[in-house]
């Protein structure tokens, strides 16, 4: 059983109206993001973790979440109101986007959040809104065409605001940048089945150790290994919380050979067994 997945029906949706109902129906567990998500915070706060880093975001943030992304909810204030645009995967492959603009894919990366200036607040909140009654009342102006130019103008006004702001210095990724990606990459994508560094290391055609020292630099103090167990802990919190399943099929299914094992790994990280976290969080 993996991480649930959050995916749109077609090419293209905007919300312009997210409460903290709809927001916590839909994040409060962890999600594995299929979608490619530009939020905008109007009013209130929430507390979020994106790609396991923790944000505290506020009004007047816009947020950009790339596909393949984990992203949970961790607490939203009763004020809270969003908009938001995605892209479905499947769109941003078929839309054969110009190098610069798949370039500004690592900016939001490694930067999701993005504070705005008061009057270009209010613009962004203009055009979310524009683009939300559009979709409502004319969706055939959607074309793909369209579409494509409203992801690329959404993309490029992120990446010249940062700029603008001198918040991050906006370059190509270097090799170990890269290195680093591509394994969280790997390790969302096999953590399952995959435990241990020697295997994302021999997938990338890397040592144990160098890839231990790039992951250790990158991340800022974590460890190959940490992270490892970081993703296995956010899936199976996330099981315990949102399923039913029984303790010892979630074992399996995150691939531990046996409950005893899962019960000690899983105590070691969080402090309580998993029932123990299952009945606290009843």
């Amino acid at each position: 059983m993996l991480i649930p997945e959050l995916h749109i029906p077609t090419d293209f949706i905007t919300d312009d109206h997210i409460g903290r109902e709809k927001l916590l129906a839909y994040f409060a567990n962890l999600k594995k993001t299929k979608t490619l998500i530009f939020a905008l915070c109007i009013q209130g706060r929430i507390k979020v973790t994106i790609n396991l880093v923790q944000y505290n975001i506020g009004s007047g943030t816009v947020i950009a979440i790339p596909t393949n992304s984990f992203i949970q909810v961790v607490k939203a204030s009763e004020d809270i109101q969003m908009r938001a645009i995605l892209f479905s995967l499947r769109f941003i492959h078929e839309a054969h986007l110009d190098k610069s603009i798949i370039d500004t894919f690592y900016i939001i990366n490694e930067h999701p959040l993005l504070p705005l200036p008061g009057k270009i607040f209010n613009i962004y909140t203009d055009t979310f809104s524009l683009l939300g009654k559009i979709y409502r009342d004319a969706p055939f102006l959607f074309s793909r065409a369209t579409l494509k130019s409203i992801l690329e103008a959404l993309l490029q006004g992120f990446t010249e605001l940062s700029q603008r702001k001198a918040l991050l210095k906006v370059a190509p990724p270097d090799k170990q940048s890269f290195i680093f990606r591509q394994f969280v990459r790997l390790v969302q994508e096999h953590h399952v089945q995959q435990h241990q560094v020697q295997f994302y290391a021999a997938v990338m055609g890397l040592k144990p150790t160098q890839l231990c020292h790039i992951v250790k630099k990158k991340s800022e103090g974590q460890t190959a290994m940490e992270i490892i167990n970081n993703v296995l802990i956010l899936n199976a919190r996330t099981l315990l919380r949102a399923t039913s399943t029984p303790v010892k099929d979630i074992a399996l299914n995150l691939g531990f050979n046996n409950a005893s094992f899962f019960n000690k790994f899983f105590k070691k990280h969080v402090g309580m067994t998993p029932q123990q976290f299952r009945n606290a969080e009843k």
